[in-house]
């Protein structure tokens, strides 16, 4: 993986990690009160920056939404035909691995004929909560192998953006989040790789978000010197890899000048798929 792609798989894992996600239910009625059915409210936060957004969504919206999800992947398998076909498609792998088993029973809460208990609603709440989960994963996932494709008219990248297009819309991504990750994913890959700078002036041997010299042994990747770490902004200030990609998650502009950390023509380029 390229360094572009590996800092922005990084920064997408950090916003995943922080995630948090709240549920609370609610009982909704019909004709006065004739028809009862259980309303599940996800509150789904991050430390991005962004001030997250509210799924509410009854449980069939979200079965109809994996059956959805089912045919289409079905449908893909059939297209393929063959195991050396399935193989060769990484798009068919991607989805395998992130989507497909979350959304298999007993990961995915079974259908009940008879009307919601506190049982039920729990277990549903549980696991709802653990789905949603998933698919913003799969979302992350996928939005990002899409923008590191080279080759985008193949029919299983067609078949991939179906299924992103299906995620975001289910998981109903408000555009302020899609901005954020727009300026984000801008700034990352306008990050350039650069050596350590070797000078006498300790202002240019320091990081001025974690003040520590640029040459110091300090790493968190044994495998990784530090050189592979230092990346230099369009505006030419340098600093630690992970120090401004953690920087990155609440502003892209520079620590030091608060120049915009990407080119305004890069984010009109960099559009969600519709």
């Amino acid at each position: 993986m390229d360094g572009p792609s590996r800092r922005l798989l990084k920064v997408r894992h950090h916003d995943m990690d922080n995630m948090e996600i709240k549920t609370k239910t609610l009982i909704a009625t019909l004709y006065c009160e004739a028809i009862k059915f259980t309303v599940y409210k996800l509150q789904i936060r991050s430390n991005s920056g962004a001030s997250g957004w509210t799924l509410t969504k009854r449980y069939s919206e979200f079965f109809h939404f994996r059956e959805t999800l089912l045919q289409l992947f079905q449908k893909w398998d059939m297209e393929l035909g063959d195991d050396s076909k399935r193989l060769r498609s990484r798009e068919f792998a991607l989805v395998t691995e992130l989507v497909l088993p979350a959304l298999e029973i007993p990961s995915f809460p079974r259908k009940h004929m008879r009307c919601d208990n506190e049982a039920i609603v729990a277990e549903r709440r549980q696991k709802l909560q653990q789905f949603v989960r998933k698919m913003i994963h799969a979302y992350v996932e996928i939005s990002v192998f899409m923008h590191n494709t080279q080759t985008t008219t193949t029919r299983s990248f067609d078949r991939l953006r179906q299924i992103f297009v299906r995620l975001e819309n289910f998981l109903d991504v408000p555009q302020h989040q899609k901005d954020l990750d727009r300026r984000q994913t801008a700034a990352i890959l306008a990050l350039e790789d650069v050596e350590v700078i070797q000078s006498n002036d300790c202002n240019d041997r320091t990081c001025c978000i974690c003040l520590n010299d640029y040459d110091s042994d300090d790493t968190n990747e044994s495998s990784e010197s530090f050189e592979e770490r230092m990346v230099k902004l369009p505006c030419s200030h340098q600093f630690h890899e992970d120090c401004v990609i953690d920087w990155f998650n609440t502003s892209t502009t520079c620590p030091l000048c608060r120049k915009p950390a990407f080119v305004e023509e890069d984010v009109a380029l960099n559009v969600t798929v519709n």
